[in-house]
């Protein structure tokens, strides 16, 4: 399985030791996922398929600046299928960036990706 964060791809953009800067970052991240996660599944239930695009998008550039690429990826494909896929199809998109969040929420809430 592909692990949370992808570490070639800290390194290379937040380099190692981690800064000040990337921990301000994923404390950030800890906070704004779960609020998009809430607000396309919301979106999506409401059929503002333009808003569940909006928050899928946001979604996979607040994963990839962190390199959770995994996360960054569903998030992407939700965000390309929110205006033409099938219901259904959407909310199971929906339900596995939710799961990879939970994923990547316990690799920051066991001190981060740097550990």
């Amino acid at each position: 399985m592909i692990p949370p964060f992808e570490p070639t791809c800290m390194a290379e953009l937040w380099g190692l030791p981690p800064d000040e800067i990337f921990i301000e970052v994923i404390a950030l991240v800890r906070t704004e996922i779960p609020a998009l996660c809430a607000n396309a599944a919301a979106s999506l239930a409401a059929g503002r398929r333009g808003d569940l695009q909006r928050e899928a998008h946001t979604m996979k550039g607040v994963a990839g600046n962190v390199c959770a690429t995994r996360l960054a990826a569903l998030a992407a494909a939700l965000s390309d299928g929110a205006l033409s896929a099938a219901a259904p199809a959407l909310a199971a998109q929906l339900a596995d960036v939710q799961e990879e969040w939970q994923r990547v929420a316990a690799v920051i809430d066991a001190g981060g990706p740097y550990g």
